[in-house]
């Protein structure tokens, strides 16, 4: 019996074994990669090849190679950077993330584009390379001059909020957090600051991303406060977002999934005449931050008008018909829609981390005398400073002339952030 056991246990060990070599031999093919080379990823790609082929279905179309027409995939209508089976092609687009999508009650296409219609000239999207050197040494003689005329200097005031201070001492925070945190914190700060009633606010984040300068926003909020509401607006939907910290405990917040360029905020759900609007930012990147000032001042409806608190930055990315200055540019600075392109261009040398090279010392040099190549790395990190300053200027002159009180500050040191500006407008009552 014993030896029928031993036997019987050998047989089944053997067929097991037959078993798992088969099954290796039919599932060899499902497991072998796909050998198409991502550049911009620098590695190939991850997914499995189809059966009896060397790429995957995504891919196999780019491999320039005969494909079966089971395999074939052509680029989706609605979004070419993915495809599609042609016989799903019908199912697909009914279901693809880029189909286009109703408009809400509050999009009203281009209200705070600025100037529309208009067509640019070759001189107003070119790169900076495109333009004469001369007329580059001259535009930054001019700019020096506008920049002392028109903003001199800029005064540090780096303040704070007692709510962040145990987020600001938490050790588990790394360096870059740290640096993200002062400049909540000070931001925080000044939206308190301006603040003289909290009862019936509407906060609204613009470019808030996950949201987390709201949420912090939230925390800071007294105990006096009454019916706060809280509106994030985004045109791109992210991951971890910090509302869902505020679904219980709340106020919920509201995240508006559209472009700033067609937010007509009167028409937002719950935004009335009767409520106080705070709207601020945390470096809302170039053209951004004038959609987002023309949408404040433009679509509230009267007679109240909103607090602004904007830390600003990549002024490299502004463009002339969104730009709130274009009327100071033009009639106290003397520039026009080209010398506006190509200054927004030159802002970008305070940020691009140039190269400190041996003539590093000369800072008071004359640019009519040397060459762009010859400019000094300081020089020129100098010159991207006051190109950027004479864009906040022209923000807050615009912001003046509609009866708006407003400052531009350094809120926080240019060791945390070379972004350092905020611009603060509250209403002149």
């Amino acid at each position: 019996m014993a030896t029928n056991s031993v036997d019987l246990k050998s047989e089944l060990t053997s067929a097991n074994s037959i078993v798992t070599e088969d099954t290796a031999l039919t599932e060899k093919p499902s497991t072998v990669k796909c050998q198409y080379y991502l550049p911009q990823k620098k590695r190939m790609c991850r997914m499995l090849a189809i059966h009896n082929a060397q790429f995957c279905g995504l891919h196999l179309a780019l491999s320039g190679g005969d494909i079966n027409l089971d395999y074939k995939r052509i680029p989706c209508p609605l979004d070419p950077k993915h495809t599609v089976y042609p016989a799903n092609l019908d199912k697909h687009i009914l279901k693809c993330n880029a189909r286009p999508k109703p408009h809400p009650i509050y999009y009203v296409d281009g209200v705070n584009s600025g100037l529309t219609g208009t067509v640019p000239c070759p001189e107003d999207t070119c790169n900076l390379a495109a333009f004469p050197e001369d007329y580059i040494l001259k535009l930054i003689h001019r700019v020096e001059i506008a920049y002392e005329s028109f903003v001199k200097s800029i005064n540090d005031c780096y303040i704070t909020h007692l709510s962040m201070k145990a987020e600001l001492t938490d050790s588990k925070n790394g360096e870059t957090a740290r640096k993200h945190l002062l400049q909540q914190a000070s931001i925080i700060g000044y939206i308190h600051k301006t603040l003289t009633c909290y009862t019936d606010v509407t906060f609204i984040e613009f470019g808030a991303g996950r949201g987390k300068l709201s949420h912090w926003v939230q925390r800071s909020l007294p105990e006096s406060a009454v019916n706060p509401e809280f509106i994030v607006v985004d045109r791109a939907a992210c991951r971890y977002k910090y509302d869902s910290y505020h679904k219980s405990d709340g106020p919920i917040f509201h995240r508006l999934f559209i472009d700033i360029e067609h937010l007509y905020l009167s028409k937002v759900d719950g935004i009335t005449p009767e409520r106080s609007i705070v709207g601020y930012c945390k470096h809302l990147c170039g053209a951004a931050t004038d959609l987002a000032l023309s949408c404040l001042m433009n679509t509230l409806s009267a007679p109240k008008r909103p607090i602004i608190v904007m830390a600003t930055c990549c002024h490299h990315q502004c463009t002339w018909p969104a730009y709130v200055g274009r009327k100071f540019f033009e009639m106290q600075l003397k520039f026009n829609s080209i010398d506006f392109h190509a200054i927004s261009l030159l802002s970008s040398w305070k940020v691009c981390g140039m190269k400190q090279d041996s003539n590093s010392e000369i800072l008071n040099c004359d640019p009519s005398l040397l060459s762009l190549r010859d400019l000094p790395a300081p020089y020129k990190e100098d010159i991207g400073y006051k190109c950027k300053r004479l864009i906040d200027m022209g923000r807050v002159w615009w912001l003046r002339e509609n009866g708006m009180n407003t400052d531009i500050l350094a809120y926080v040191p240019q060791n945390v952030t070379v972004e350092n500006i905020v611009i603060i407008a509250t209403p002149n009552i």
